[in-house]
C-alpha cells in the first residue's frame, strides 16, 4: 500500500481556523493520523490473493504427496499378499493352505508331531 503523508499539526491548525477548539482539533487530527497509520499495515486484495494462491499450491502438493504415499502402501500390501500366495503355492501343493496362516500352522504342527512320534518309536499314533 502506498504511504500517505498526513500532517496532524497542519490538520489541527486548519480545524482551528474554521472554528474548532484546540482540544477538538487535536483530538480529531490524532484520530485521523492514527487511522491512516494503522491502515498502512493492512494487506491489499492482491496481496491476499497471492497468499491464498500460495497456500492452495502448498495444500495441493501435500494432498498429492498423501495420494502417492497411499498408493505406495496399497502397492506394498498387494505385493506382499501376492508374494505370500506364490510362496505358499511354490512349496506346498495343498490349496487349503491358501486359506490362511492358522491352517498352515496347524498343518505344520501336525506334521512335526507325526515325525516325532515316528522317530521316538511309538507304536500307536
Amino acid at each position: 500500500m502506498s504511504a500517505v503523508i498526513f500532517s496532524t499539526l497542519q490538520y489541527a491548525k486548519t480545524l482551528q481556523a474554521v472554528g474548532f477548539t484546540k482540544e477538538q482539533s487535536e483530538a480529531l487530527s490524532e484520530g485521523i493520523g492514527y487511522s491512516l497509520h494503522t491502515a498502512q499495515d493492512l494487506a491489499t486484495k492482491n496481496e491476499l490473493y497471492e497468499v491464498r494462491d500460495q497456500l492452495n499450491q502448498k495444500i495441493d502438493e501435500k494432498i498429492e504427496h498423501l495420494h502417492w504415499k497411499i498408493a505406495c502402501i496399497e502397492n506394498n500390501q498387494a505385493n506382499t499378499k501376492e508374494s505370500s500366495n506364490k510362496s505358499s503355492k511354490k512349496y506346498f501343493s495343498y490349496e487349503w493352505i491358501d486359506a490362511g496362516a492358522p491352517l498352515f500352522v496347524i498343518y505344520m504342527l501336525t506334521q512335526v508331531f507325526l515325525v516325532v512320534m515316528i522317530l521316538s518309536g511309538a507304536k500307536r499314533y
